[in-house]
């Protein structure tokens, strides 16, 4: 049986996409095979929506939309190291990825200021 995990279609679900893999998660939690929960946000929406041919899975001819990650797609500790849309990896860096390196950094420099201060 084919079903998809997915958003009502709203504009706020929309922006909620990403956390398809954390509801396929908490199926699977839940009993749902982790094969299965993986292909209900992957091959079954590409199948049910007629495009399998073209999505859904990874195969010659087919387009190359996926992630690299450091561990399961399913578990929310996983961090997405990489993307790649139609075979061509993407930046993940954004506006709030530059912001916490620039803050990061200017924390690091307040620490060793205030470690070098106490000698």
């Amino acid at each position: 049986m084919r079903f998809a995990i997915a958003r009502g279609g709203s504009t706020f679900d929309a922006a909620m996409e990403r956390s398809l893999p954390y509801e396929a998660g908490t199926a699977a939690a839940y009993g749902l095979p982790r094969a299965e929960a993986l292909k209900a946000i992957t091959l079954y929406p590409a199948q049910i929506l007629g495009v399998a041919d073209k999505l859904g899975s990874l195969e010659v001819g087919k387009l190359a939309n996926f992630f690299v990650s450091d561990g399961d797609p399913l578990d929310i500790r996983t961090n997405v190291e990489r993307i790649y849309i139609g075979g061509r990896e993407l930046p993940l860096e954004d506006k709030q990825t530059r912001l916490n390196k620039k803050y990061e950094q200017k924390y690091q420099q307040l620490d060793a200021k205030r470690a070098g201060s106490t000698k």
